[in-house]
């Protein structure tokens, strides 16, 4: 059974994006600045080339993904007649742990930075679903004989929210070097999440008879709040270098008070045949929702490590290296490494791409580009995740509209 918090895990796996930071495959600790250091890195609002003052009209982005999947894999057997070798491909290409669908949207209501100060706020909501692997080998190669087949990875949650973030950096001086520490605190208001507590499934074909049996304990509720909080630092040991770290969404969960319910589901297949057709040998039943008291999501926390060098007024490159504190269908404590550039020669076009390696999502590329003229424009980032163009097996993208002088 995947964990309770999975969906919220991995929603909040994606709170901290950006048009900007999708298109350098999130290599944006150090290069953050304005509204979206309130996301990446609180530090940097205390650095000496912030904006003295930003705000976003709207900001979008949105993620379709899976685990497994790839668009190739898809367009060569959709529609085609599969022999073996073809089905196993299919089935080798999801993981032990199913299939996992993921679909999110977020939107920038409100969000402005003046000086060393930021505010953001923010509503994403979502789906998650994992189809596990035995599903695929049972519609493909049929029930085999004596096999007992084990849906327990089968999973589907929802959640919405809303976050607000209020951030602060401050200056220092190090051995003589340009510093900043920064903090954010964040309110989290819940509008709804269903989850399964626990769920077992299982299907059982032998000689005589099909035998089976399920059941499922849910939770929902229509309201909730949580706490988070961010600290960073940022430093520039020399003029063109930059380096940083960050700890974003420590000691954050939600606990969900209001409109809590629970409620079961089960399923009985007894010694089921084509003689016994007939009888009531498939027997369902579920409860009705009741209330029970609030209960917790807890949150993961995310390490963020990065440096940036500017070759030149018109060149910079980042490196960045990110790590989750749990595991998920789309979130892991598997290091993730990314490498982003941006070139701005012409100064109303910044032009950016990107490269990441490791994490849950393996490899990534990225690219997007910026419009600015008299401080007025907009930003356009994708982020192919799992593969390149056709070995892509999700798209992360993002636009922005606002102002920065």
């Amino acid at each position: 059974m995947v964990t309770s918090f999975l969906v919220v895990v991995q929603l909040f796996s994606f709170w901290a994006t950006s048009a900007k930071s999708l298109a350098l495959s999130d290599a944006y600790t150090t290069l953050a600045r304005g509204t979206d250091a309130a996301r990446f890195n609180p530090a940097n609002l205390a650095l000496k080339d912030r904006p003295r003052f930003s705000f976003r009209l709207i900001g979008i982005d949105g993620t379709l993904l899976n685990n497994g999947i790839s668009v190739s894999l898809y367009n060569r057997y959709v529609g085609a007649d599969l022999d073996s070798i073809d089905k196993n491909n299919i089935v080798n290409s999801i993981s032990k742990d199913g299939l996992g669908f993921l679909a999110n949207t977020g939107l920038g209501v409100i969000e402005f930075a003046a000086g060393p100060f930021a505010l953001s706020i923010r509503g994403v909501g979502g789906i998650q679903t994992t189809l596990p692997r035995e599903i695929f080998e049972l519609v493909l190669f049929g029930n085999e004989l004596g096999r007992t087949y084990n849906f327990g990875t089968l999973d589907a949650e929802g959640v919405s929210y809303a976050s607000a973030t209020a951030s602060y950096g401050m200056p220092l001086t190090l051995a003589g070097y340009e510093s900043g520490i920064g903090m954010g605190f964040r309110y989290i208001q819940g509008f709804f999440i269903v989850r399964p507590e626990s769920l077992s499934a299982n299907l059982l074909t032998t000689e005589e008879a099909i035998i089976g049996n399920g059941n499922i304990v849910y939770r929902m509720a229509t309201g909730g709040r949580g706490f988070g909080f961010d600290i960073g630092f940022v430093n520039k040991p020399a003029e063109k270098w930059t380096i940083g770290m960050a700890l974003l969404n420590l000691f954050s969960s939600i606990n969900w008070n209001k409109g809590s319910k629970e409620g079961w589901a089960e399923f009985k297949i007894d010694s089921l045949n084509i003689q016994r057709i007939d009888r009531e040998d498939i027997v369902a039943s579920d409860s009705d929702l009741r209330s029970i008291e609030s209960f917790k999501s807890q949150l993961p926390f995310y390490l963020r490590l990065g440096g940036s060098y500017e070759f030149s007024e018109d060149l910079r490159i980042a490196l960045d290296y990110t790590q989750a504190s749990a595991n998920s269908p789309f979130s892991s404590k598997r290091p993730r490494f990314s490498f982003g550039l941006e070139y701005t020669r012409l100064s109303w076009l910044s032009l950016r791409s990107g490269l990441s390696f490791g994490g849950k999502e393996g490899s990534t590329f990225s690219c997007g580009m910026g419009h600015n003229i008299g401080g007025f424009g907009g930003n356009l980032g994708f982020q192919y995740t799992g593969g390149i163009f056709t070995g892509a097996k999700g798209l992360k993208m993002g636009i922005d509209i606002g102002y920065k002088p």
